[in-house]
């Protein structure tokens, strides 16, 4: 296990995908502190449809965390994807470990990679903007990170079915343009049912507030706790079932050649 974590922090290192998601995430945080706004990679977001005018540029900003939705796509491809690519999981797993071992430290590797992104960025961010518009244009950091806090189970459900995609698709490319296609599919299906009267009223209460986008947003602007818990508790349960469903998928195939 010592040596595959020598191994993936070398990847992270060495690979360019490291850098360009470091980049990614600076031009995404930058551009919206010099111009004092948000910025969010979807031209379906609505930042109305939560926040009015009583709620600060920086939480708001919190609400465009499902930016990290593309931006994960780098450590999955670079710390699970490449060893498939590589063709080096057979000589791993037949040297140095077990499946059932292998599956549970990438998950816990990508995770933590993961998590160090979304944590990294959002800190950042709210330092950076209260250094440069002080402490009465920004929000109080317990209620800023309380926000980062109850997003992190929906960030880590996200990043399992991610892993468990991995595990089954094993291909870069494929994997990638399945991911990025994906919520593009899923709001011109949401636009076509809310066009159609008797299922309009079932996408606008359950797909629309309930796609991943809209739920950042909802975590951001709800002083529901309740809400809060139920969006985590849903999401620890996907998250499980995903890890579960994942390995044992991979215990079950074929190693690739």
């Amino acid at each position: 296990m010592i040596n595959m974590a020598k191994a993936d922090l070398y990847r992270l290192v060495r690979s360019k995908g490291t850098y360009i998601c470091l980049l990614v995430m600076a031009v995404i945080y930058g551009g919206a502190l010099i111009v004092d706004s948000i910025a969010m990679i979807s031209a379906g977001y609505d930042p109305s449809r939560y926040f009015n005018s009583s709620f600060k540029t920086d939480l708001r900003m919190v609400g465009c965390n499902a930016n990290y939705y593309f931006l994960m796509l780098f450590p999955v491809s670079v710390l699970l994807l490449s060893d498939f690519s590589s063709r080096t999981l057979k000589n791993t797993l037949s040297s140095v470990t077990t499946k059932t071992k292998y599956y549970v430290f990438k998950f816990i590797a990508v995770q933590c990679v993961s998590i160090c992104y979304f944590l990294l960025g959002n800190s950042g961010y709210y330092a950076a903007r209260r250094l440069m518009y002080g402490s009465g244009r920004s929000t109080p950091a317990g209620e800023y990170f309380a926000v980062v806090f109850w997003q992190l189970p929906t960030f880590i459900a996200i990043i399992s079915v991610f892993i468990m995609l991995a595990f089954i698709i094993r291909k870069t490319a494929v994997f990638n343009t399945i991911i990025i296609l994906v919520p593009s599919v899923y709001t011109i299906a949401v636009g076509v049912f809310l066009e159609i009267k008797t299922t309009s009223s079932f996408a606008e209460k359950y797909l629309v507030d309930y796609d991943f986008t809209n739920i950042y947003q909802y975590i951001a602007a709800s002083r529901s706790t309740g809400f809060h818990i139920s969006v985590a508790a849903a999401s620890i349960a996907i998250a499980a079932a995903a890890f579960a469903f994942g390995l044992r998928h991979f215990k079950r195939s074929e190693i690739l050649k």
